[in-house]
Formats: C-alpha cells, sequence, structure tokens
C-alpha cells in the first residue's frame, strides 16, 4: 500500500485523543492522518480477513481497481502487489 502526500507516521493512531506519547512534527506526520488510518483500516481489514481468517470474499479489495476507488484527491493511495529487486 502506498500512499502519496503521507508518510510512514500518517497512520499512527492517538488512542487519548489531544494526548500523544511522542509529540510528532505535522511535517513528519504529514497532512492528513485520518485519511491515512481510514485507508490503513480499511485495508488492513481485508489482508488479515483473506489471509489470517481464510475469508476469500476480501480478497476482491486487495485489488488496485478497489485502491483507485477508495483513493481521495488529497493522499492518492495505490496498491502495490509485486515489486522488482535492483540486482
Amino acid at each position: 500500500m502506498l500512499w502519496d502526500g503521507g508518510t510512514h507516521f500518517s497512520a499512527i493512531h492517538n488512542a487519548q485523543a489531544g494526548e500523544e506519547a511522542i509529540p510528532l512534527s505535522g511535517a513528519v506526520i504529514g497532512p492528513y492522518p485520518e485519511l491515512a488510518q481510514r485507508y490503513l483500516r480499511i485495508m488492513g481489514l481485508a489482508f488479515f480477513q483473506t489471509h489470517l481468517a481464510g475469508d476469500e470474499s476480501y480478497r476482491q479489495y486487495l485489488d488496485p481497481t478497489f485502491a483507485n476507488v477508495l483513493s481521495q484527491s488529497d493522499m492518492t493511495l495505490s496498491l502495490v502487489q509485486e515489486l522488482m529487486l535492483a540486482e
């Protein structure tokens, strides 16, 4: 999963609103953490239901087409299915 306009820290969920264990600047988190968290919840559910729970009905959501439908212009989402390593 790749989101354009976010960072690795964009999906950090703050369990208690207004309180952070480690204060992070907006530049580190990115401008749309709520959107990154939404993407992660939806795609994470599909991944774990498919690969851990064995529910194949969720596999349809692990597709680039679904990622494009889910994607919003503020932070675009892409699903990477294969990486080619340089030799």
